[in-house]
């Protein structure tokens, strides 16, 4: 769950730090297509979304071990 969290966090800042620097090129008067910019949210998110579906999947598949037998030693 936390490898998901992390995951998730780094996201979100690419994401704000994507939003911010059209902003500030847009400021500029630089024209970019917003056709690039949404093909790259919609990307890292779908990829994102098959990683969780895997990693699912992944934690349902896990070998679960029996507890460990502790010997008493023999007098």
């Amino acid at each position: 769950m936390e490898i998901f969290l992390l995951t998730e966090t780094w996201i979100a800042l690419s994401f704000l730090i994507l939003i911010g620097f059209m902003l500030l090129v847009e400021g500029f008067h630089i024209e970019v297509p917003k056709g690039y910019i949404y093909f790259a949210v919609f990307f890292s998110l779908g990829t994102e979304l098959v990683n969780m579906r895997i990693r699912r999947k992944a934690d349902k598949r896990k070998v679960k071990l029996n507890p460990r037998i502790i010997e008493k030693e023999v007098k």
